[in-house]
């Protein structure tokens, strides 16, 4: 009987991609913080323009952690805690990309 659902080898092969994905990510996580790698956070925006205009800093192993499902940024001041409601993977692959770019994190 055809349902016109793909067959088990497709589901498979894609929980196995969005696990290397993951683990791809960790591991570049992990390899920038390590370097020193820099996460900003917004703290304020100008009214009138919507820029960033104050930053909190997180740099190193003691101030930014992978735990579990989220980020633990701490740099002793501030603490923030960043997570995805989509899944883990993104939260991961946003960190790193804000590791990479330098550009700060927080929302628009």
């Amino acid at each position: 009987m055809d349902n016109g659902e793909p067959d088990h080898g497709y589901y498979m092969a894609s929980g196995v991609m969005k696990n290397h994905s993951l683990g791809v990510a960790q591991r570049r996580a992990a390899e920038l913080i390590e370097q020193g790698g820099m996460v900003r956070f917004i703290l304020a925006r100008d009214k009138k323009t919507g820029e960033p205009i104050r930053f909190a800093t997180f740099q190193g192993q003691g101030k930014i952690k992978v735990e579990g499902q989220t980020v633990a940024l701490n740099n002793g001041k501030r603490k923030v805690t960043l997570s995805s409601n989509w899944s883990t993977e993104t939260c991961i692959v946003g960190l790193v990309h804000h590791l990479e770019t330098g550009e700060p994190y927080g929302g628009g």
